[in-house]
């Protein structure tokens, strides 16, 4: 990201006007659980296991994860122990962030939804692979910017009742959702995306991502002199 060209971030002014027409979910306290236990010394596997194997979603997700190409190991994981053991403490993080924002956002499990978060996952997936094949961003950054750039899209769902329609007249075109939105509801996925980023602890560089990812002049390389 090119830092010297990144717009302005929003006004107090602007932040209010978004916070007083959308609410954000709440960090919830599992994902505040694994966090602590991440940030410790000596975080206990045994302790991250545990709080993953209290959910069934998180269960499956890990797992899944665990023997996905992202990981390219020959061996099946077969327990929650043994993805905890192979995904490593960021990979967990976004197992249990993943989950929880499903989780939060009260969406029903419609068509509309499974397709967004099949989605998600995929796109996270193949990000974090191609990652591998470059420098300069580590894959599990690369897979956690993935998989939560448009984390604000199933809280604006969960906000208005006619946003389902917006969507998805226009999945196709990023740049057209971005202007409705800000049209119809005076804010929009990226900055609601960045807001929810922020409280639910995502690193910076990865809420500022989520921030500006619409925004393609924020990414261009300056000219060499």
């Amino acid at each position: 990201m090119n830092t010297d060209t990144l717009p302005h971030a929003p006004s107090h002014a602007e932040l209010e006007e978004v916070l007083a027409s959308i609410r954000i979910p709440a960090c919830p306290a599992i994902v505040n659980e694994v966090m602590f236990e991440a940030q410790r010394d000596d975080p206990s596997i045994k302790v991250l296991a545990r709080v993953l194997s209290s959910d069934v979603g998180m269960s499956a997700m890990a797992v899944k994860l665990a023997n996905s190409p992202l990981f390219g190991s020959a061996a099946p994981v077969r327990s929650v122990q043994q993805a905890v053991s192979r995904l490593g403490i960021s990979n967990i993080l976004n197992v249990v962030i993943s989950v929880a924002l499903r989780n939060a956002s009260g969406n029903p499990p419609t068509p509309l939804m499974e397709k967004f978060w099949s989605r998600a996952s995929t796109l996270a997936l193949a990000t974090g692979v191609l990652a591998r094949k470059h420098v300069g961003i580590s894959p599990e950054s690369a897979y956690t910017y993935a998989l939560f750039h448009d984390s604000a899209i199933p809280v604006m769902l969960a906000n208005f009742p006619d946003y389902a329609a917006v969507y998805s007249t226009s999945q196709d075109r990023a740049a057209a959702l971005i202007a409705e939105e800000q049209q119809r509801f005076k804010c929009d996925h990226a900055v609601v995306g960045w807001l929810l980023a922020r409280n639910w602890g995502l690193p910076p560089t990865i809420a500022a991502a989520i921030r500006y990812h619409h925004d393609p002049k924020t990414y261009i390389l300056p000219k060499k002199k």
